[in-house]
């Protein structure tokens, strides 16, 4: 609430909506006489917005994939390529978002705690693949395979996601 409008300006799109004791949710160096100054970043913050986004997009997603793969039966290459193309894209959101959960534990776990946390890792991974490829399995169509093993990976991986997201609290 002390801090010059100009400091607020560039980091109002970074505040909280509402913070009612007029704090910032983060670092703020401002130099008053050059009025410039700079700002940290909360990553495991940043990293829980991304995964309020990515289940919005998600959802929408697996729903639609969901649907057709219940009615395979009236499938149509175009339609096998549509769908495949937006299970891969599934995965590939929850993925990256893995993989930045991934970076951030890096950043800030002891490194026997990471070390330990990698073994493990490399166990869902396994575990990820193996239950992906069951899922495919049950189709004979390669596209339909295709769609089942790439949303077993996108479930497997929301799952992780969010799992890696608890450790940083």
């Amino acid at each position: 609430s002390e801090l010059p409008e100009e400091f607020l300006s560039w980091t109002a799109m970074r505040q909280p909506d509402g913070n009612a004791q007029g704090e910032l949710s983060f670092y703020g160096l401002y130099n008053e006489t050059q009025q410039a100054g700079f700002s940290g970043y909360d990553m495991a913050g940043g990293l829980k917005e991304s995964l309020s986004y990515a289940q919005e997009q998600a959802d929408i997603l697996y729903d639609s994939i969901s649907a057709f793969l219940l009615d395979s039966s009236a499938a149509d290459p175009a339609a096998c390529e549509e769908y495949g193309n937006q299970a891969l894209e599934l995965y590939q959101l929850w993925d990256s978002l893995l993989n930045r959960a991934w970076d951030i534990l890096k950043q800030t776990e002891e490194p026997d705690a990471m070390e330990a946390l990698t073994v493990r890792q490399r166990q869902w991974i396994t575990e990820k693949e193996t239950a992906a490829a069951e899922a495919g399995a049950a189709y004979a169509d390669e596209s339909l395979r295709d769609i089942a093993e790439n949303l077993k990976a996108a479930e497997m991986t929301r799952e992780r996601v969010y799992e890696l997201a608890e450790l940083m609290e």
